[in-house]
């Protein structure tokens, strides 16, 4: 009788809202990205048996796959903790230390040669969506490791699950917010224009020839050169991308640890799940941004420093998050989420400086040029801040500790 009591009296297991959320969520994001993909992919197959060019299209429907099946992956150990049961041994972190995956960036040079052969002949719509996957996500997988390194292990469901939210989470609310502010910059461009009737013919002459069908570049850049040379429309251009996007994405980028605040989790955690949350982020932005045949080697190659980007300050927030729950101080947090700002917003003007020098003579010539030398700091900067903070935020001697919870 006494042990039917206690077996009545022992405490139930409670739900973990947070895995409950990512398998919810997560399943159905990667049901619709892989839906997505593959209708997509299909679509372009129908294209090459048409004789019509395709690559662009199954290159596309691909990366959705890809994007949806890692969303899967963390999904299924949403599902496994629901169930109690542990990751697989597939997923799950092994102490000691690990050879260092040099060899993935060493590989980089010869598949970017590949992909650039591939993608000016007729298989491209076969045989560039493998060089294209390896091309992004070497890259990203040394970089993780480089923020990572010598860690104390993290449990799968939180390294997953801060992927899945750099991938799925973190893009949706940046949409919903950069599509507000870009109505907001839209309205102030349009109030400016009402008091320039040039300016209303200029634009009305865009739409009608839009109107038209697809103009050429030549076209396209004859008609938009009075925007591109006005101070005021440069202005508000640059602003949406180098100041209201990198101000919502830094915001949204370490939704990851802000759900995490209530639980334990160290600094270290705390800049390592920010670094896959930003990773997600940006491996997004290379698998949907970066699937076109035209261009593809320079492309993905300037793709990367972007990643590396996303990822530096994606940490410095992660970190700063912790560290102000720690100490209810939130003066470095703010400085590490303006220092986040800072650094992305430089990145996304050195990117469209030159869209503007392209299409104004009103602009020195050296913004086609100089911003891009300006990239490239950038992102090696970026990479070496990675490597800098975990060297600082390394334990000495605890590679095998247990994971956190």
């Amino acid at each position: 009788m006494s042990d039917l009591v206690a077996g009545d009296t022992q405490p139930k297991r409670k739900i973990d809202w947070l895995a409950l959320g990512l398998f919810a969520l997560g399943g159905l994001a990667a049901v619709s990205l892989i839906g997505t993909g593959l209708s997509t992919a299909i679509y372009g197959g129908f294209g090459f048996l048409q004789q019509v060019s395709s690559s662009q299209g199954v290159l596309s429907g691909l990366n959705y796959i890809l994007a949806g099946g890692l969303l899967l992956v963390a999904a299924f150990l949403a599902l496994l903790q629901l169930m109690g049961r542990s990751a697989p041994r597939l997923l799950a972190p092994r102490s000691g230390r690990k050879r260092a995956p040099h060899l993935l960036v060493l590989a980089l040079p010869l598949i970017w040669v590949a992909g650039h052969t591939v993608s000016q002949t007729d298989a491209a719509w076969l045989l560039l969506p493998p060089l294209h996957m390896l091309a992004v996500g070497f890259p990203l997988l040394w970089l993780i490791w480089l923020a990572k390194r010598e860690f104390p292990h993290i449990k799968p469901l939180r390294r997953w699950g801060a992927l899945g939210s750099g991938l799925a989470l973190s893009p949706f609310l940046a949409v919903i917010l950069e599509f507000v502010a870009g109505i907001l910059f839209f309205l102030a461009g349009m109030l400016y224009l009402s008091f320039s009737p040039e300016m209303l013919f200029n634009l009305e002459r865009l739409f009608t020839r839009l109107s038209w069908g697809n103009p050429s570049m030549e076209t396209l850049t004859r008609i938009l050169e009075p925007f591109a040379s006005d101070a005021v429309l440069a202005v508000l251009f640059v602003g949406f991308f180098a100041v209201a996007v990198p101000f919502i994405e830094e915001l949204v980028k370490p939704a990851a640890v802000l759900l995490l605040l209530r639980r334990p989790i160290t600094v270290r955690e705390g800049f390592v799940l920010g670094a896959i949350s930003g990773a997600g982020f940006g491996l997004l932005e290379n698998l949907t941004q970066g699937a076109s045949t035209e261009g593809w080697a320079p492309l993905v190659v300037a793709r990367l420093g972007t990643t590396a980007v996303h990822m530096i300050t994606a940490g410095l927030t992660g970190a700063a998050l912790v560290e102000a729950r720690d100490r209810q101080q939130y003066g470095r947090l703010i400085a590490a989420y303006l220092t986040a700002v800072l650094l992305h917003g430089l990145w996304n003007a050195m990117a469209v400086l030159p869209v503007l020098a392209e299409l104004s003579d009103a602009y020195p010539r050296h913004l086609v040029i100089t911003p891009w030398m300006v990239l490239a700091l950038l992102g090696a900067g970026s990479v070496i801040l990675i490597a800098a903070i975990n060297r600082r935020l390394r334990p000495v001697g605890v590679a095998g500790e247990p994971e956190s919870g």
